[in-house]
């Protein structure tokens, strides 16, 4: 910012983490430091916009975005967030209740938080220390959710994120065949997340499962496996997605890309339809083209959008009275996909 803003004139080629254009050439300086100890950070500068205006219904009402740690304990196959963020770091338990403090009062419409942490649950005792501090500050009035890994989370841990008012908990388990588990590093036992969402339930928290189809190896024999398997669990929900592959990530050393766009938006460019972004296939298998796999995905989807409404009816109306737009245009797009 000094630079742009003038106050610094230090050259371009000596200030780390940054790309320019030097007549017709590009130059990339060395990478920064990473920043260990994320609490000298600023709060996000939300008050630069009227703020009011993106407290709106989510997956959770009236919900404001805190981002509580950086990266992921894991390498899964498909994720960015370890070649992204290079390791995993976090905020002191004190600093993310002290923003809570603080939204709270700025914002006294907001009535639940969204944890947008890639893992939560990384680090036990500090999931631990952050629940019993937002329960002495009364701030478990609020709801809130978060993503965890299912074999990082107990009855006894689940208890104390209930005191300290979770509603919601986003697990990933993408697929409940072993193989396709294997092959994208998941590190993941699927009896790990039949007991993880069975405790959720328990405990009177909704449980998410991420699912996606097209990971290396997959076949409609897999993809069967993984729907029949959620169809046991029952958990609140699930999420489906397409496998995708992102710069960085083992995923783009098997199929390397190197004109993004086109292979990302052909020919689904010329049929777009809402929340196309994390639907397109890109991953090819032997067992599987690019359409074959789109067609699969959009026949679960639309499967499991209506499954989990008959299923669980009262979690799934409230969340539709909690955002009725919003979910009256994801069921369109699921009925308008050509």
């Amino acid at each position: 910012m000094d630079q742009l803003s003038g106050k610094n004139k230090q050259p371009l080629k000596t200030i780390k983490g940054i790309a320019y254009k030097k007549q017709k050439n590009i130059i990339k300086t060395p990478p920064r430091p990473l920043i260990q100890n994320l609490d000298i950070l600023p709060y996000p500068a939300r008050d630069v916009v009227d703020f009011d205006y993106y407290i709106v219904d989510q997956l959770l009402p009236k919900a404001i975005e805190i981002v509580g740690s950086r990266g992921c304990s894991h390498r899964c196959a498909f994720c960015s967030s370890a070649h992204f963020w290079q390791m995993w770091r976090a905020r002191s338990p004190e600093n993310i209740v002290a923003e809570m403090k603080y939204l709270s009062q700025k914002y006294p419409r907001a009535k639940s938080f969204l944890f947008y942490d890639d893992n939560f649950t990384v680090n036990r005792k500090r999931v631990e220390q952050l629940c019993r501090l937002i329960i002495k500050a009364g701030l478990n009035r609020y709801q809130w959710n978060c993503q965890a890994r299912a074999d990082q989370v107990d009855a006894d841990l689940l208890k104390l994120m209930k005191q300290a008012g979770v509603s919601k908990i986003n697990y990933g388990l993408e697929s409940a065949s072993t193989k396709i588990i294997r092959n994208i590093d998941k590190k993941l036992k699927v009896a790990d997340i039949k007991k993880a969402v069975g405790l959720t339930k328990k405990f009177g928290i909704e449980a998410l499962v991420y699912m996606m189809v097209g990971n290396p190896g997959e076949s409609p024999a897999t993809i069967k496996t993984s729907v029949e398997f959620i169809k046991k669990l029952k958990p609140t929900s699930s999420l489906w997605s397409v496998a995708q592959i992102l710069p960085g990530t083992k995923l783009h050393q098997l199929q390397p890309i190197k004109d993004y766009v086109n292979y990302l938006y052909q020919p689904e460019i010329n049929h777009p339809y809402l929340y196309t972004w994390s639907f397109i296939p890109v991953f090819e298998n032997k067992n599987l083209n690019r359409e074959q796999t789109k067609q699969l995905h959009l026949k679960i989807s639309r499967y499991f959008a209506f499954y989990h409404l008959i299923t669980d009816p009262f979690s799934k109306l409230k969340h539709i009275l909690v955002s009725p737009a919003k979910s009256l245009a994801y069921l369109l797009s699921l009925l308008n996909r050509p």
